[in-house]
């Protein structure tokens, strides 16, 4: 059985629709978790997420059991908060080296709504030791010893056979799960999610949350961009007249 780590993170929901209140699943993660789905059907593999988060992220960790996850390594733990890029990937590697090993595929979302860095794909991969592919826009298959992509490079799109072990890092997203079983998700509400504290993983205090991290967020500002339209009528040159003025105000 192939073993395929997925890196989860929660983001507010407002983030995608300003009437949605809470956290749901990074909109690139969740694109992983709906491949990964679709593949399992006539894959013989294994999906196994890894979540940082407080309570807050158990709706969204709820949802991904029900769509793909056999298991759920939940990160939850008050020293893991406040997290920048570097303290995130200590940690992150920390449980992937404890509790999968031996994962055959580490996939990450491109980048993180909230945040839009995209480093710790890169990141976990030289702390892990493994080769990593960036750009990824679709995952077709899972073979023995390899897996088949699609990746961006400079404008192309190519198909690349990667070889175990590897990480992805996926530039693919989807705001709306599709619709998720009835059954399924009331099982994974049931189920009972590995809560794992920061001495359970092994990992200093100085390595993790805001006291491991080098950088820290003092401002954010929503960015709105507003768009209008207008319609020109009248022949070609009084169309063009029109357009003319509307560049030079």
């Amino acid at each position: 059985m192939i073993k395929i780590v997925v890196c989860l993170k929660m983001v507010p929901g407002k983030l995608i629709d300003a009437e949605r209140s809470g956290l749901i699943i990074n909109p690139y993660d969740l694109f992983v978790l709906e491949k990964l789905a679709k593949l399992k059907k006539n894959t013989d593999i294994s999906v196994i997420s890894i979540c940082m988060g407080g309570e807050s992220a158990r709706e969204g960790l709820v949802r991904s059991k029900a769509l793909v996850c056999d298991d759920i390594y939940w990160l939850n733990d008050i020293k893991f908060a406040q997290a920048d890029t570097i303290a995130t990937t200590k940690t992150l590697s920390a449980a992937i080296k404890k509790y999968i090993p031996d994962a055959d595929a580490v996939i990450c979302g491109g980048h993180a709504i909230d945040g839009e860095t995209g480093q710790v794909p890169a990141e976990l991969s030289e702390k892990l030791g493994i080769t990593y592919f960036s750009s990824v826009t679709d995952i077709e298959s899972f073979g023995h010893d390899s897996a088949v992509i699609v990746k961006k490079d400079e404008g192309h799109e190519m198909t690349v056979r990667c070889r175990y072990p590897f990480l992805l890092s996926v530039d693919s997203f989807l705001t709306y799960a599709s619709n998720l079983n009835i059954i399924a998700l009331k099982r994974a509400q049931k189920w009972e999610y590995k809560i794992i504290s920061s001495e359970e993983l092994g990992i200093a205090q100085t390595d993790c949350g805001a006291a491991g991290s080098k950088t820290k967020v003092i401002n954010s500002v929503n960015i709105i961009y507003k768009k209008e339209s207008i319609e020109v009528g009248g022949s070609i040159k009084e169309k063009a007249d029109h357009v003319k003025k509307l560049l030079q105000q």
